[in-house]
């Protein structure tokens, strides 16, 4: 028997989950995120976005790659639900809807974090 509610997996014991709920996220969380995000896509340290979950295990350990990355993959998943590639007449103006759109939802998210996000968001719509 397997059940799931908020954030604690029943599989015949008990086992907490190790990832955040962004729900009940302080800044001081955000932020750490915000920092991973920007680790993660190689944003400020490669020529184009590569997400490389590698990165944020050297960068934050075992414990913290564990509970970051399921974070990191739902807001990048998130952000490119954005429809700003298709309403744009070029580039800046898609990263501008894009962030907006995500800015919405996730306004403790540094602005870093947004701009790391837009900068693969628009490369792989360029």
């Amino acid at each position: 028997m397997r059940w799931r509610r908020e954030g604690i997996t029943l599989i015949g014991i008990l086992i907490v989950s190790q990832t955040l709920s962004m729900r009940d996220m302080t800044q001081g969380e955000w932020d750490r995120v915000a920092d991973a995000i920007v680790v993660w896509t190689g944003k400020g340290e490669l020529a184009w976005p590569q997400v490389d979950d590698s990165r944020v295990l050297a960068r934050f350990g075992r414990n913290g790659a564990d509970e970051l990355l399921p974070v990191l993959r739902e807001l990048y998943e998130d952000f490119y639900t954005s429809d700003a590639h298709l309403r744009a007449d070029n580039l800046s103006e898609m990263a501008a809807l894009a962030s907006a759109q995500f800015r919405r939802k996730y306004p403790f998210m540094k602005q870093a974090a947004v701009d790391a996000l837009a900068w693969c968001y628009t490369f792989d719509y360029k």
